[in-house]
């Protein structure tokens, strides 16, 4: 077998009556030959460079005898045949620059050991701290970026992240609960009247209790006060307890006496965009703000890979559907609802607590309905305020 060039080689079979003599002026002319084998007395094989080919063609033709090639072999054939295959030649090319490049970056993120803080927020945090879609791996090993995620959620005690692959885990270990509060325990609060209204009952179980029932109090008003008088010295705490107290809570609700109604569907207009990370790409050129009588309903696809792996590309379809509208004006009963709203609006806005009597009046005018409310309630008012914090050394601060 013929060794293999730059320059390329190609097996020929030279058909002749005097072999020895066709071997010989070749030979004369300083043309190189290898891999001689005799097939018969009337040819023989053998392997020139495929310069020389076309003298040793050109050579045998003048003594009438006959040259054809049987096979080519060498790099010169090999580039020659993938200039023709471009393309395959392109794919293999970046086949191999991604495998070099992908495995260096990180494209997917996972989070373990969070109980109380959402998911969501570690990787928008995590984000903001450099750990992007496609970041270096090797920058995740900087405890620069660990540190940045543990400040931005003083919730969190540690971070690690550790790589497998293009694949980045966020590991967190949450502070305990104890300790979010453990700058309070030295703290002096007192319980005070959230709004005005008559005590109905007290209950109060840590502090001095500086109301009673059927006293009226006023908003902001110490009800339970956290320090204590033990003769020679003051008892500074945490005052606790609950007070109720009946309030009365008014309230006035506008409704539009006239409505626009929906009729029917003129028409649907769907449009696309790519949302590549955060940045979205609009394939329509109108992108202005749709009337009031129209929906929008939003979809969006994201590219996912086997094993549940999601890409930071979506597919987004925007659904416009174009409702027929008109003025229609509201008759008394469709403002029954608004005694409903309004109660529950009251109910909100208690902490604990119940309506025990209501007087509401509508009236109606051309252009809205007014709900006016009164309402009589017993709720509890008291909520805590703190007073000052004690450092463990007894300084105030």
């Amino acid at each position: 077998m013929a060794n293999k060039s730059m320059g390329g080689w190609i097996r020929v079979k030279i058909t002749s009556a005097d072999i020895p003599g066709a071997l010989r002026q070749l030979a004369e002319h300083n043309i190189i030959l290898q891999d001689i084998e005799s097939e018969n007395d009337l040819s023989v094989s053998l392997t020139v460079s495929q310069k020389d080919f076309q003298r040793v063609k050109t050579l045998l033709e003048k003594r009438g005898d006959r040259c054809e090639a049987e096979g080519r072999s060498g790099l010169y054939w090999t580039l020659l045949t993938l200039k023709s295959r471009w393309l395959f030649v392109m794919g293999c090319i970046i086949i191999i620059m991604l495998s070099i490049f992908i495995p260096s970056r990180i494209y997917f993120f996972e989070v373990k050991g969070n109980q109380n803080i959402p998911q969501r927020w570690i990787l928008e945090q995590a984000e903001q701290s450099g750990l992007t879609f496609g970041c270096s791996r090797a920058q995740i090993k900087s405890e620069q970026l660990k540190n940045s995620i543990v400040q931005s959620i003083p919730e969190l005690d540690w971070v690690g992240i550790t790589t497998a692959g293009c694949v980045a885990t966020i590991e967190v270990r949450e502070k305990p609960l104890e300790e979010k509060n453990e700058n309070n325990i030295f703290s002096v609060s007192h319980i005070v009247a959230a709004c005005d209204g008559v005590v109905d009952s007290i209950t109060a179980t840590n502090g001095v209790s500086l109301c009673k029932p059927g006293q009226a109090v006023q908003k902001g008003q110490i009800l339970i006060s956290g320090y204590e008088n033990c003769g020679l010295i003051v008892k500074a705490s945490r005052a606790e307890g609950e007070v109720y107290a009946k309030t009365i809570r008014t309230i006035s609700l506008y409704s539009p006496a006239y409505r626009l109604q929906r009729g029917e569907i003129q028409r649907v207009e769907k449009k696309y965009s790519v949302q590549i990370g955060k940045n979205i790409i609009n394939f329509s050129k109108d992108s202005g703000i749709s009337p009031s009588g129209c929906v929008k309903m939003y979809s969006r696809k994201y590219v996912t890979l086997p094993g549940g792996f999601q890409l930071p590309i979506a597919l987004i379809c925007q659904k416009t559907v174009y409702y027929e509208s008109y003025l229609t004006e509201a008759s008394k009963e469709d403002f029954a609802w608004l005694e409903k709203d309004a109660e529950q609006y009251i109910l909100s806005h208690m902490n604990a607590g119940e309506i025990l009597l209501r007087q509401t009046a509508l009236q109606y005018s051309q252009d809205f309905c007014v709900l006016n409310g009164v309402y009589a309630c017993r709720e509890q008012i008291g909520k805590t305020k703190i007073e000052e914090i004690l450092n463990q050394n007894g300084k105030y601060s």
